[in-house]
């Protein structure tokens, strides 16, 4: 399902004004024509079929006649709190691998993004790079119609974010999480064992290493802050395809757990 997320509130109850940029992209990349409809995600989260028109010299998004908002029969103010959230801690990578990494977790519906400076990201920091990711997280939902608001965190460290999760213990606590960092350890509980033993979350963190890996100092880091070394058994996979790999197998796992869980 295609969508346009709005970036100004909808006015009078009908329209929104639409930049020259946000025109092109609709016309180009959504292949939208004048006249067409298309489902556009209000900033209250919910959807509504709008349609291109242009009035006088300026381009603008008007509420199809009868149209009302809508969210595949879930509240929008109630549609993150009912999906499995998922935060995926990546470590940076090569600039077309790392842009790739956030389009594709944003279409897998990854609720944060940590971009994590590791022992071995070999890649300097640039204002531009926040950005432009922000940028492909955008595109991205309106490629795939995610529902899911995908948020970009500063980049950081390992050991400033588990810093800093340490101290929100308490907000945490709310919610069953399950941690776990990829690891290339053969020798560790499988992802099925490691959920039958923590029940089903309703929050995932995963930690994914760069090019080079998650240091061994790192990983002692995360597996003091309750993270659980998670080995798929697989051929060895680049530090983007790992990214995806792992976000597919934990979110089906975890969305599925009622269906393989072995019963007492």
């Amino acid at each position: 399902m295609r969508q346009f997320i709005a970036s100004e509130q909808l006015k009078e109850d009908t329209i929104i004004a639409i930049s020259e940029k946000e025109v092109r992209y609709l016309k180009n990349v959504l292949r939208l024509k004048p006249g067409e409809s298309i489902d556009v995600r209000l900033l209250d989260g919910s959807l509504l079929e709008m349609s291109l028109v242009k009035k006088n010299t300026k381009w603008l998004l008007q509420k199809v006649l009868g149209a009302k908002k809508k969210e595949n029969g879930v509240l929008a103010n109630q549609l993150d709190t009912e999906a499995l959230e998922i935060h995926l801690l990546q470590c940076e990578i090569k600039p077309q691998k790392m842009d790739l990494v956030i389009r594709q977790a944003t279409e897998c519906g990854v609720k944060k993004i940590i971009p994590i400076k590791g022992d071995f990201s070999q890649v300097a920091f640039s204002e531009k790079k926040h950005e432009r990711w922000l940028k492909i997280i955008k595109e991205a939902r309106q490629q795939s119609g995610s529902a899911i608001a995908t948020e970009l965190a500063e980049k950081t460290t390992f050991d400033e974010y588990l810093s800093k999760e340490k101290e929100n213990t308490d907000s945490i606590k709310k919610k069953l999480a399950f941690k776990c960092y990829l690891s290339e350890n053969k020798r560790v509980d499988s992802l099925f064992s490691l959920l039958m033993k923590k029940g089903k979350p309703n929050i995932v963190h995963i930690a994914v290493g760069c090019e080079g890996g998650i240091s061994k100092r790192e990983a002692e880091l995360l597996e003091k802050s309750g993270f659980s070394p998670l080995h798929l058994p697989t051929n060895i996979l680049r530090s983007e395809t790992a990214a995806l790999y792992g976000l597919a197998v934990l979110q089906n796992a975890v969305m599925e757990y009622h269906s393989w869980q072995r019963q007492e």
